[in-house]
């Protein structure tokens, strides 16, 4: 899953070592403020992401602010645990996107991974700004 992101060019590309550990070289430093000072490549990363989502079928569930890193110019999801990750199909059932949205304000799982994702934006950025 994260070289499949890789290729999307919204995570580095890793080597799978066993388990669930996987290696990268250099993802760049932990993303702050001062790194990301626009919000537009958080919300150009989320866009894509979204895209690549649909694409897939796989929604990832888990944004905590320990799992980015800023390389370049470019915001990278540095780490991925499958087990927090849902089907696109199940994103209106899953309890972590009900705790984020009133799924029952969405009659389709596009519309619901939209809003999931609006969420997720918006928390990154606050968290990034609370400093």
């Amino acid at each position: 899953m994260m070289n499949q992101l890789a290729d999307e060019g919204l995570a580095p590309k890793c080597e799978y070592l066993g388990g669930c550990a996987m290696i990268v070289d250099d993802a760049g430093p932990q993303i702050s403020v001062d790194k990301i000072n626009t919000r537009d490549c958080i919300i150009d990363f989320f866009s894509q992401l979204l895209d690549w989502s649909l694409k897939h079928g796989i929604v990832n569930l888990d944004y905590n602010e320990n799992n980015w890193c800023f390389n370049g110019a470019q915001l990278l999801l540095v780490d991925i645990d499958f087990d927090k990750t849902c089907r696109l199909q199940e994103i209106r059932t899953n309890p972590v996107v009900i705790k984020r949205i009133d799924v029952k304000a969405y009659s389709d799982d596009h519309a619901a991974l939209v809003a999931f994702l609006n969420v997720e934006e918006q928390l990154l950025w606050n968290y990034l700004n609370q400093g």
